[in-house]
């Protein structure tokens, strides 16, 4: 089954999976230049702290926080291509 990505638009909320702190944190989506794959300019929830991301690597919907506690959890790097 075909797992639910994130809306890749401004303003969309999502849980990013930081696998330092070993938790979900919750960011939104301020720009995303859509390259392969998708690099997404986002802000902490917490901290206010803007980061990059990619879709796929660590970004999950609301609804799947249980995904993105296990994803968190991961210590191995993730290797973006």
């Amino acid at each position: 089954m075909l797992k639910e990505g994130i809306n890749l638009k401004e303003g969309t909320e999502f849980y990013y999976a930081d696998r330092e702190e070993g938790k979900p944190i919750k960011c939104k989506i301020l720009s995303v230049n859509f390259t392969l794959p998708p690099r997404i300019k986002a802000q902490r929830e917490d901290t206010k702290e803007i980061f990059i991301c990619y879709e796929g690597f660590g970004c999950y919907p609301l609804n799947r926080y249980e995904d993105a506690c296990e994803d968190a959890k991961n210590q191995n790097i993730r290797l973006i291509y």
